[in-house]
């Protein structure tokens, strides 16, 4: 059986879906961001601590598939309770996908912006 870090690919798809699910409705109704650990307590299909790499895999996935659809890095929305913006995985995946920027809590804040709209209004 095929897994990630220890979830059949199943779960771990229903964990992407209920991310997308959670974070897309902060963005559609302008909620702002939640912490790493707030929405680690959201997550059902899975238990996953707010700190693991299966958390940030998770999230750099989402990311990655939203900006694919042209909704902009979800992750965005998801911040660190001790620093405030989030983590720096969140600007290497940025890099990863193409996206340049000097300022990283600017380009954090127009992102946000950008999925927010995205979410707001869908094409």
């Amino acid at each position: 059986m095929v897994t990630k870090f220890g979830y059949d690919l199943a779960t771990w798809g229903k964990a992407k879906a209920e991310i997308v699910g959670i974070l897309g409705e902060r963005a559609r109704c302008g909620a702002g961001p939640i912490t790493y650990g707030d929405l680690a307590r959201q997550i059902k299909s899975l238990a996953v601590e707010p700190h693991d790499f299966a958390m940030f895999t998770l999230l750099d996935e989402v990311s990655a598939e939203e900006n694919t659809i042209g909704r902009g890095m979800l992750s965005a929305y998801v911040v660190s309770s001790e620093t405030g913006p989030p983590r720096a995985g969140f600007f290497e995946l940025a890099t990863k996908l193409g996206r340049t920027f000097d300022d990283r809590l600017a380009f954090w804040v127009e992102e946000m912006k950008r999925v927010g709209d995205a979410w707001r209004n869908p094409r």
